[in-house]
């Protein structure tokens, strides 16, 4: 399921056009590939906390190329430059032909997402506790990358 999963997330991202154009798609599907690949890892929380690693890394990249690429920002601002930015400025951006991301998706997205990728990259200690955790994070990936893609 786990491995299933992971390929999901990088056939999404392959189908965002402006992302596999973009020069980071090899470096995103590599991370994605990695979220797997360290299932070899035998400590349960050094695994789940390169999992949350890995797979946060790849969303923020292709986030980042998205909002790059059509040029999203939110009014009056710079740049977005972080996972939480990236989600509102695809809620706020004013770019002629691309919807926003609704407000519903956005709280549920940094609620589900960016929160915990802080907590546990941020917080001495935090790990995910089990790997229900990651299949959860990973799910809302799927489910942000699904959204972002029918803008």
């Amino acid at each position: 399921m786990h491995k299933a999963r992971v390929r999901t997330l990088q056939a999404l991202v392959s189908g965002v056009r402006c992302v596999a154009a973009h020069p980071q798609f090899p470096n995103i599907q590599a991370e994605f590939g990695e979220v797997y690949s360290v299932r070899k890892v035998r400590r349960n929380a050094r695994r789940r906390i390169l999992e949350v690693l890995h797979s946060t890394r790849a969303l923020d990249s292709t986030l980042a190329a998205f909002v790059s690429h059509h040029g999203c920002c939110s009014p009056g601002s710079k740049p977005p430059k972080s996972l939480g930015q990236y989600l509102f400025a695809l809620h706020n951006h004013t770019v002629v032909g691309l919807g926003q991301l609704a407000d519903a998706h956005r709280r549920r997205f940094n609620s589900n997402i960016v929160n915990p990728r802080n907590r546990y990259m941020h917080e001495a200690g935090a790990f995910p506790i089990a790997d229900s955790d990651i299949q959860t994070l990973l799910s809302e990936m799927h489910t942000c990358l699904a959204v972002v893609a029918r803008l």
